[in-house]
This record gives structure tokens, sequence and C-alpha cells, in this order.
């Protein structure tokens, strides 16, 4: 029956709706890494007198790069502190910035434990994950929020288990307030709290690259949902806020609205991220389109002779015409005076 057929459609759907938003947020991620990969990879190529922003923009649009490759790092558990975690944010900014001084050790050539530099020499680090390292205090997340505001090629940042309070959640967002390049930010089980929630709100509401927030197992009441709710009601990117395993004893109404609202948010930034990927797929296939040809002028030339020729005819023939109706209009008019010859002699 119909009926049954629809709830089986609507299973479906739920089912298969983690899967398109995950597929979203790669294909947003994709776009937005391939681009600056490109540029990137230009400004390499070309010398700084030969670059023009109309140029620049035409080969963004036209030219086909190559696939970009998520370069990814992952710490080992219990082995980063705040001595570390400053190696690490100078190495980082390196990679960016080769002007940016190392710290002694590396400069002088003793690699230590750090391998950034010896596998990414000349690349990106699009990914870092520093989870279950809780040896690392409010002083080194202080550096991370200082290298955040400075970064533009770290996509994904994973700092999940580091018993974070909310002190750390609140220096954290002060960076993530200035970054262009984070989409993808792990704190779950952690410890921030709803006050701690109150300042990733106040980042949310000035962020414009963030797609997915992942906040589970926090400690996050009810009053800092809500405040979540509100700040994503006047963000426009961000697509998935994961709040389960929060507000443990809570089943108030205003709870529930504010957990059904930033789903309806989330899902309102995915469908205007799609429309906006898609429209600049549009833009690159009318781009890569070809121009229309030009008119030949020997064609043009034809044509007008062949409009003449037509012209010349048509005049022939109405000449033809008037010189054969000639006598007629000759007799009609004799036949018109003999007529009134004879009205006269009447």
């Amino acid at each position: 029956s119909n009926s049954n057929m629809n709830s089986v459609e609507q299973e479906l759907a739920s089912a298969f709706e983690p899967l398109l938003r995950e597929h979203g947020r790669f294909l947003i991620n994709f776009v937005a890494v391939l681009d600056r990969n490109s540029s990137a990879g230009r400004d390499r190529s070309t010398g700084p007198g030969q670059r023009t922003q109309e140029s620049t923009r035409h080969r963004t649009m036209t030219e086909a790069v190559a696939k970009p490759k998520l370069e990814t790092r992952q710490f080992k558990s219990h082995t980063m502190d705040n001595v570390r975690v400053r190696k690490v944010c100078d190495e980082l900014l390196h990679l960016e910035d080769p002007n940016h001084p190392l710290p002694e050790d590396t400069a002088k050539g003793n690699k230590g434990w750090m391998k950034t530099l010896q596998i990414s020499i000349g690349n990106h680090v699009h990914c870092v994950k520093m989870n279950n390292n809780p040896e690392v205090k409010i002083g080194g997340y202080f550096l991370i929020s200082q290298m955040l505001s400075y970064i533009r090629g770290l996509v994904s940042l994973d700092i999940s288990s580091n018993d974070l309070k909310a002190a750390e959640a609140r220096v954290l967002s002060l960076g993530l307030k200035t970054n262009k390049s984070i989409q993808e930010l792990r704190m779950r089980d952690n410890s921030i709290g709803s006050e701690g929630s109150t300042s990733m709100a106040d980042m949310l509401k000035v962020n414009s690259t963030l797609l997915l927030l992942d906040l589970r197992m926090n400690n996050i009441r009810g009053a800092g949902v809500c405040v979540l709710a509100d700040a994503v009601s006047d963000n426009s990117t961000i697509t998935e806020l994961d709040m389960r395993w929060n507000y443990a004893g809570e089943c108030s109404n205003f709870v529930e609205l504010a957990l059904t609202d930033l789903k309806k948010f989330c899902h309102r930034n995915m469908l205007n991220s799609l429309e906006a990927l898609h429209r600049h797929k549009e833009d690159i296939a009318e781009a890569k389109a070809p121009p229309p040809e030009p008119e030949s002028p020997r064609l043009s030339e034809a044509v007008t002779e062949q409009s003449e020729h037509a012209m010349n005819t048509a005049n022939a023939a109405n000449a033809h015409a008037n010189a054969a109706n000639a006598p007629n209009t000759a007799n009609a008019h004799a036949n018109a005076a003999n007529a009134a010859n004879a009205a006269n002699a009447a």
C-alpha cells in the first residue's frame, strides 16, 4: 500500500541521512583544499612579476589541477606536553612560512622526536591528531590558539580526551575566532561544561569556516545547549554539531527544543553549502566551455551576394510583369475614349 511505501522511504531516508551529511562535508572540504593547493602550486611556479589578479582567477576557473593529498600527523598517546606542543606549532608555521623561526634544537639539525619537517618538507599538514594527551596544559593550548590565528593550511584538529576544562576552551576559542582554515574540530570526552560551551558559542558567531564541531561527553548542561543553539542560528557554515552524551539528568522541554533547532540550523547550512558547491561547478563548466566561433568573412560576403542576387531577380520579375500588362492597359484606355466619344455624339 502507499502508507507502507511511504514508511519504507522514510526509514531509508533516515538511514542514509548521516552518510549524506558526511558526503556533503567531504565535498566542501575537498573543494576548499583543492583551491588552496592549486593556488599554492601556481604561486610556486610563476614569478612575482608574472601574476595578475585577472589571470590568476582565469587559471583557477579553467585549469585542471591534481587531486590534493591530505597530510595527517597523529601523535601517540601521552607523548605531548607544553614544550613539545611549542615545537609542533613552530614547525607547522615554518611549513607555511619559511621565515618563521624554528626551535633551537631543530634549527641546529637535531630533529629529535618530531617527524613533521622530515616527512612534509615543502607541503602543508592538513590534519593534526593530538588526542589522548592530558599532559598538555593551558599554556600549550595558548600556543595552539596563537598558531590557529596565523595558520592557513590546517583543516582538521583533534584534541579529544585531553582533559580540557572551560579555561582551555576559552583560550582555544580566541584563536578560532580569527582562523580561516579549520573545518573540523573534535573535542569529545573532555570537561568544558556549560561555561566552555559558551566560549564555543561566542566563537561560532564570528567563525566562517568550521563545518564540524564534536562536543560529545563534555558535561554540557541545558543552558549550554541553548547558548549553542542561539549561536548556530547566526552561523552559516557549521553543518554538524555533535552534542550526544551531554545534559545528563535533564528532560526539560527547552533542551529538546534547543537540540531540534541545532539540527534544523545545521541541515539548513548543509543545503546552502551544497547549493554553493553546485554553483561553483557550473561556473567552472561555463568557464571551460569554448567561446562561439566568429563568422567567417567569406561566408558573410557570400550571404551578401546571395541577397543582392535575390533582390535583382525580384526587380526583373516585376519589370516583366509590368511590360506584359502594358497592352491591356492601352486597350482599356482606348475603350474608355470610344465610350466617351459615343456619349458626346448622342
